[in-house]
């Protein structure tokens, strides 16, 4: 066998890891840590300002604007396309899937297929913001 190509990148393999710690323990952390501390709050963040058969905008609506434009900026590593949208569907999927079904005390982060459309809809002007801050 020939190990002269087998060399390794300690620096890259700390940064990876590193990254995986953010992607996958602090930012999903942070996220139900936000959600559950506006819930806690006298204001009924789900109160609907629109809705129709496919889309439901609440006030909700507009933390995920304001949630998904903090991501592109303050992302310490570089964020790609495909990587924001594996942000975005990943927190639906902790949300309305993996959250209300391993902790029946948090039911109430499940939403109606509407508002979970409305979430992934209002992920757009970040996707535009990071499509240009890419460019």
């Amino acid at each position: 066998m020939n190990y002269n190509n087998l060399i390794i990148d300690y620096n890259n393999l700390i940064i990876d890891y590193n990254n995986l710690i953010l992607d996958y323990g602090v930012l999903p952390l942070s996220g139900f840590l936000v959600v559950k501390c506006l819930s806690s709050l006298n204001f009924d963040f789900s109160y609907k300002l629109y809705e129709n058969n496919f889309i439901l905008i609440d006030y909700w609506f507009f933390i995920h604007i304001l949630n998904t434009n903090l991501i592109i900026l303050f992302y310490p590593y570089k964020l790609s396309n495909y990587k924001f949208w594996y942000i975005v569907f990943g927190w639906e999927f902790i949300e309305n899937i993996l959250i209300p079904h391993s902790f029946k005390k948090y039911i109430f982060f499940k939403e109606d297929i509407r508002d979970t459309f409305g979430d992934i809809i209002a992920s757009i002007p970040a996707f535009y913001f990071l499509y240009f801050k890419n460019t």
